[in-house]
This record gives C-alpha cells, structure tokens and sequence, in this order.
C-alpha cells in the first residue's frame, strides 16, 4: 500500500524525525464494491377483484336415464344447515375450530331464480389445552357476532349461489358463510345428464395476481330430485402481481397461489340450499415481505376441513 507509506513519510519530514524503518508490506487486498442494497419496490392499495364469467363444459353426459338438474325452490321452505370448519395455519398457534348454523327460508321464485333469506346463530369456537390466552378471544373478536348477520342467497336454476349480506358485509364471519355456501354450491349443465356425467367449469381471476381456476364434477348417485357429486378443484397462479401497502414500511409481495380441494355434495334440486358433504382444501400462499428495506420471504400454509349437514328442512 504505497500511498500509505508516502504520508506516513510525509508526515515524518514535516515533524523533521527522521523516517521509520522500512518494513514489508502485506500483500494489496483487491477492493471490493459494497453491494448495492435492495429497495423495496413501489406499492399501492390492493387491486380490486376482477372475475370472468364461469364456463361450464359438459365432458361425458353419463350413462341412462337421464334428466335436466334446475334447482328451484318453493316458497315458504325453510332449511337449516349446521357448518363446521376446521383451519389450521402454519402461522397459527393450533387449528381453529367454528361452528355455526345458518337458518334459511324461500322468500320468493321468479324466471327461475329461488331467493332465501339468511340469518346465523348458534357460534361456536371450541378451545384447545395449551394454546395461549387471548388467541381463541382473538378468533371470535375477529368473526364478530352471529346476531349481525344478514342477508339473501339468490339461486339460478343451473346451480351458482349469489350471496349479498344487508347486516355483517365486512365481518369474518359474514365473509365465512359467503366462502363456503359458494364452495359446496353445485353447479350443473343444462343437457341432460346420469350417473358417471362428468363436466368441467373454468374461470380466470385477476386480483393482482391472475388465477385459473378449473372445477371437475363426476356425478356419483342420481335418484329422483336427488343425487350425489365428487368435485376436485384447483387455482393456480400465473405472472407476477404489484407490491401492495400492507402497513406503515410494510410492502407486500404476492408471488404465488396455490389451491388444491376435494368434496362430495349430496343435492336436492327442489331444496336449493339443502346442501350436505364434506370437503378438504389445501392453500398455498407465498409473499415477499418488505419491512424497513429489509425483504423476507414468508409461506403460509392454510388446511381446511368443511362439513355442511342438513338439519332441518321443511316445504
């Protein structure tokens, strides 16, 4: 390193001592550039959900005899469901156990489209040993009170459930009965169709990132107004998504979605809503999270169990 060694000369000669003995040097270590420090990338709001309307490809009508499936109610039947859904979050602290039931009732029948009024009750969230205090407080603080929840199912005749909730919109649980009345909703072609018709149903999602999503029925059991579905669904993300404002120097990137899920319904074309089964679906969600500069890449793993049982239904 000579430079060093002419200001140490330097430095003797103007305090006029005579100069240090020299010494051998080390060897120059290479200098090497500081690496460039990632910058969080520029954020805004959450993109608004945009869906494409679903296809429904009928791929094998089934063996005979076979017949139309059109949901259609009658007016003043009532149906009560029980829901349970079980959730286990690899951030959690243990799975989360709810349990509610829904009251409906047929208010109306028009152009074919059955109209139910909704109401909730009976909110049940069972405590586990060991977990720590405050968590389950937290779970139903977060779902809100079953009393605000209201609203109207709209059923078209080919199977698709329309939710719109007048009290409880914005609660968790309000968002929890919309999700799952929609998950075990049938939809069905209008060709006719017997046991072992299969059919498809795609749609396409841009919530910043784009999913496809693909639904494949395989119809089991067919007896009168009544009959039996194996559904196997599945989402999957494509491209890349803008970062999103999560908090005060929190910058969200969503980098992946993935969804896989597999149910059997048990249906009654003249009871919309008299829906049964069982259904399990595994959620893959992978963020890069920004806080302070500094990324960390974050997977979140979400299993659901979710069984809907008929417990009352009355024309």
């Amino acid at each position: 390193m000579r430079w060093v060694e002419g200001l140490v000369a330097a430095s003797c000669v103007a305090c006029a001592a005579d100069p240090p003995p020299r010494t051998p040097t080390p060897a120059p270590i290479p200098r090497v550039a500081p690496k460039k420090k990632k910058e969080a990338p520029e954020c805004g709001l959450a993109p608004r959900v945009r869906e494409s309307e679903p296809v429904l490809t009928l791929v094998d009508a089934g063996a005979e005899p076979r017949r139309e499936l059109r949901f259609v109610g009658t007016v003043g039947e009532r149906v009560s469901l029980d829901m349970a859904e079980e959730a286990t979050l690899s951030a959690a602290p243990a799975p989360v156990l709810v349990r509610f039931s829904v009251d409906a009732q047929v208010t109306a029948v028009k152009d074919g489209i059955t109209r139910l009024s909704l109401g909730l009750g009976n909110l049940e969230v069972p405590e586990r040993e060991g977990v720590p205090v405050g968590f389950y407080e937290g779970v139903r603080q977060a779902l809100g009170p079953t009393s605000g929840v209201r609203g109207e199912a709209q059923v078209d005749p080919g199977g698709p459930v329309l939710v719109e909730l007048s009290e409880g919109e914005d609660s968790g649980l309000g968002r929890k009965l919309r999700t799952n009345l929609l998950r075990f909703a049938v939809a069905v072609p209008r060709e006719p169709v017997g046991v072992g018709a299969k059919w498809e149903v795609k749609s396409e999602t841009e919530m910043g990132l784009h999913l496809d999503a693909v639904t494949r029925f395989e119809l089991t059991e067919l007896a009168g107004t009544g009959g039996t579905v194996k559904v196997h669904s599945s989402v999957r993300s494509t491209g890349t998504a803008p970062a999103i404002c999560a908090a005060p120097a929190v910058v969200v990137e969503p980098m992946t979605f993935t969804m896989t899920g597999e149910r059997t319904v048990s249906f009654d074309t003249r009871r919309p809503l008299a829906l049964s089964g069982r259904q399990v679906v595994d959620t893959v969600i992978e963020n890069r999270v920004w806080r302070h500069g500094t990324p960390t890449d974050r997977t979140e793993r979400v299993h659901v169990q979710l069984t809907t049982t008929v417990r009352r239904s009355s024309p």
